[in-house]
């Protein structure tokens, strides 16, 4: 008898100070020891209970009884959360499709070259050694020399904190959590059919609509389209009263980096083979650019906003785009500002469909009807 496939099902996810932590739809913690997350990882695609013990005995000194019975109490433990599910056996066809997101959301994260971070940092600090050749071995060793700070970096690109990910300069702010979300989202959609396309909100690099796109090319869903909309010159100087009140200053004489000009964000998706006749560009601001959009419906809407005036007429233009069934991802909902545009909103529009958190600023919600 072939063994069942297990795959964990979408969590928050969050740093407690001391531990990532899952977090439920019922907002109960499990926090994750060094261990336990290794295990998480790999419930990211459908894996059996032999495949995960056979991982884990190739990267940890354990026996196998005690690797296989360390695992089973884990399992039982984010079954006991709501967080695992039962699913069938991939196709070889699936399996490669699970291989190639699992390698392009750490390409867009730069999880993969996190190390480089850290060799930065020390190299504008002069901690290295001023003879080339010693300088050279101290960055190839970097990530083990320096661990402390190299698992902070991991951490931060993991959950979508940029102020933990010390200069990895990743193609997205988002983080693994965020990625995560994506595709959670929009494998509902897919396996539901849900009409309509992707629109993202403020793409910086556009390294979350790069997500959107791989993901309705990898399921064969090219008559979908992914729309990218932002100044391509950086937010704008705050004008709404919530903002100013707030203090938000995200313009690009306070925040430079938050600078993503269009040519860049092209030539990040043409650098992965994702720029395409379905990747469609909304330059300007939110408010003289979204209601001219020719979207049509929208199956997926994130909003990366910032402030209270960008997320309000995101709003205001798309929320009655998204079809039933669809679903609102809200980046920056941690926030104040942006809290109080997304609550004002959903207040007046009489919106109750639960929101779930993403990390700590991140949520999202799936749309039962359209707004009143």
């Amino acid at each position: 008898m072939s063994e069942k496939y297990l795959r964990r099902a979408f969590s928050g996810i969050l740093y407690d100070g001391s531990s990532i932590c899952l977090r439920n739809g019922d907002l109960q913690l499990l926090s994750l020891n060094s261990i336990g997350l290794a295990i998480w990882d790999l419930l990211e695609y459908p894996i059996t209970i032999t495949g995960i013990v056979a991982r884990l005995l190739a990267s940890y000194d354990v026996r196998e009884a005690v690797c296989r019975r360390s695992t089973l109490e884990f399992l039982n433990e984010l079954d006991r959360f709501g967080l695992l599910r039962h699913v069938s056996a991939p196709s070889a066809a699936e399996q490669q499709r699970s291989r190639y997101l699992h390698l392009l959301k750490r390409t867009l994260t730069n999880l993969v070259y996190a190390e480089n971070a850290l060799r930065i940092s020390r190299l504008e600090e002069g901690a290295f050694s001023t003879d080339r050749k010693t300088r050279t071995a101290q960055m190839v060793q970097a990530r083990y020399t320096d661990a402390e700070a190299y698992a902070t970096c991991i951490r931060g690109l993991r959950l979508g904190n940029p102020a933990l990910s010390n200069r990895s300069f990743p193609r997205t702010l988002i983080g693994l959590a965020g990625l995560d979300n994506i595709e959670f989202c929009a494998e509902q959609v897919f396996a539901e059919g849900i009409p309509g396309d992707f629109l993202e909100a403020g793409v910086w690099q556009g390294g979350a609509s790069m997500m959107m796109r791989a993901l309705q090319l990898a399921y064969q869903q090219e008559g979908r389209s992914v729309w990218l909309a932002d100044t391509f010159d950086g937010l704008p100087v705050n004008t709404s009263e919530p903002d100013i009140r707030y203090g938000v200053d995200f313009s690009k004489n306070a925040f430079p980096i938050l600078v993503a000009p269009l040519r860049t964000v092209m030539d990040n998706f043409r650098d992965l083979g994702l720029l395409d006749g379905g990747v469609r560009f909304l330059p300007g601001l939110f408010a003289d650019a979204l209601p001219k959009a020719d979207t049509g419906p929208l199956a997926l809407l994130r909003l990366d906003a910032d402030m209270y005036s960008s997320t309000m007429d995101a709003l205001n233009n798309l929320y009655h785009r998204v079809s039933p069934g669809g679903f609102i991802i809200v980046d920056d909902y941690g926030l104040p500002a942006c809290r109080e545009a997304i609550d004002e909103f959903r207040a007046r529009h009489n919106i109750s469909d639960p929101m779930q958190s993403v990390n700590t600023t991140c949520v999202f919600w799936r749309k039962s009807g359209a707004a009143g």
